[in-house]
């Protein structure tokens, strides 16, 4: 099996439905930072809404900065100068590396 075959929503459903422990430590350190923060960037309506509704996070403190774009809106003069997986060779992470899920995505990519 090929990368370029993996599908990274096979498991959404489950991956969306998990809560974690709300007495993980993690948790609470990520749920401690978004309180201190004036804003918080989250990458999914999904995130927005479990953050708002699940955890009570002030809406004003939340913005969708989705980096995902839907298919549907690529031009064909965009979709021509787009490299295809194998040919690209950088990425970009936002977050720090005290946070077990970034350390596991760097390895990962």
């Amino acid at each position: 099996s090929s990368i370029s075959s993996y599908d990274p929503f096979a498991c959404l459903e489950q991956v969306m439905a998990f809560r974690p422990n709300c007495n993980d430590p993690d948790l609470l350190r990520e749920l401690s930072s978004i309180h201190r923060s004036d804003l918080v960037l989250v990458c999914s309506l999904k995130e927005y809404e479990l953050l708002r509704d699940f955890y009570n996070i002030p809406e004003e403190k939340l913005c969708v900065a989705t980096f995902w774009i839907d298919p549907a809106t690529i031009t064909p003069a965009a979709a021509a100068t787009t490299k295809n997986y194998e040919e690209r060779n950088d990425f970009c992470v936002l977050g720090g590396f005290r946070h077990a899920p970034n350390v596991d995505a760097v390895e990962q990519l």
